[in-house]
């Protein structure tokens, strides 16, 4: 957190309309502990509708949206070997009709020498109670020696993919 006080400056400056200053000449800026990624983690985002992730705040956790079919690549940290991911659907993509009938959910590793699957799970939030709200796994990455390990987070739709907008929250590295 960082407060920056400049009141007695603004009140010294011989400018007119000296009011909007005065508004904005004390404010404070807080730094987050906590969030989605570091973006230049990111290297790519693909799905139907572009190559942006929306960041979307999901029951009070921030994260990027990305529609099935889609794909985020992710750029981990040097010497990490688990990762925890916290993923699900937004209200909107089952509240309202049409609604989603869900998404399948992979956490992929690759490197030059192929992808590994290291989690694959369903939410169906519309039908089934327990696949709303965020979900969360843990999974240990694979000893590869290969310095060009990346995370891959992908969504796929089930038998259609109306608003499918998957979320991917909170990324962890140990």
């Amino acid at each position: 957190m960082q407060r920056f006080e400049r009141v007695e400056d603004v009140a010294a400056a011989e400018v007119p309309d000296k009011f909007m200053l005065e508004f904005d000449s004390d404010f404070t800026i807080y730094r987050r502990t906590r969030g989605f990624l570091d973006d230049t983690l990111i290297e790519s985002t693909a799905h139907p509708f572009g190559d942006d992730a929306p960041i979307e705040l999901v029951e009070g956790m921030r994260g990027r949206v990305v529609h099935a079919p889609g794909t985020m690549v992710i750029l981990p940290p040097k010497e990490v070997r688990r990762v925890t991911v916290n993923f699900g659907m937004p209200e909107g993509t089952y509240a309202t009709t049409p609604a989603s009938d869900g998404a399948v959910f992979r956490l992929s590793w690759e490197t030059a020498s192929g992808r590994t699957l290291l989690a694959s799970g369903e939410l169906n939030p519309e039908a089934v109670l327990e696949d709303r709200g965020i979900h969360s796994l843990s999974v240990d990455l694979p000893r590869d020696p290969s310095p060009d390990g990346r995370l891959i987070l992908h969504t796929q739709e089930r038998a259609h993919a109306t608003k499918d907008w998957a979320f991917w929250g909170e990324i962890r590295f140990d």
